[in-house]
């Protein structure tokens, strides 16, 4: 929400479809899936080594909105853009996920394995997003009608989630973000926590 949208000025000037990205260090292979689904090569990608640099001419796009408050257009192009290049799951009946945090070190559920036993009596799956490519994460979520899961990076998926799907979102009792509940009310789904 904050870096990939800014890309979305590559569509108003074709000028910028052949300019270097200067990236933060070198790219993690999600940052270079993400742009590869984009139609970024690889070779266009030039790693910061934090040294001094000498440009002819930068192009820096403003961040679209504030940290963990979406802006409207990054989520619709964010949607646009990565719907249509992932891969279908040809799922009959939406999906109910329940997106586990048991490869985070942080925010971890202590009584994670009775609430998953109890969601799959239910019929919900259970998703590790960071065992997922992006691919695979974006074809998942775009079948999720109803998302329960702790506070965490993977409720990003989120964004491509039906429209009218529902996100049950878990908090400790001194920790809450609302940056899902922006994100899901920038989309029209509806967002509840416990």
């Amino acid at each position: 929400f904050d870096s990939l949208p800014r890309l979305s000025i590559f569509e108003q000037f074709n000028e910028f479809n052949s300019l270097p990205l200067i990236t933060h260090g070198k790219p993690k292979p999600f940052h270079t899936e993400s742009l590869r689904l984009l139609g970024v090569e690889d070779y266009r990608l030039v790693a910061f080594d934090g040294g001094s640099w000498k440009v002819d001419r930068l192009y820096f796009p403003a961040i679209l909105a504030p940290t963990g408050s979406p802006s409207p257009h990054a989520v619709s192009w964010l949607r646009r853009r990565f719907l249509p290049v992932s891969p279908a799951h040809k799922c009959n009946t939406p999906r109910a996920i329940y997106v586990s945090r048991q490869d985070a070190t942080q925010r971890r559920l202590l009584n994670e394995s009775e609430i998953v036993g109890y969601l799959q009596r239910l019929g919900f799956e259970v998703v590790c997003p960071g065992n997922l490519s992006l691919a695979e994460q974006i074809a998942i979520f775009s079948e999720a009608k109803f998302v329960v899961a702790p506070h965490g990076a993977g409720l990003t998926n989120m964004v491509f989630a039906h429209t009218d799907a529902t996100l049950l979102e878990f908090f400790g009792r001194n920790y809450i973000n609302g940056c899902y509940w922006a994100l899901t009310n920038t989309i029209g789904q509806r967002h509840a926590f416990l």
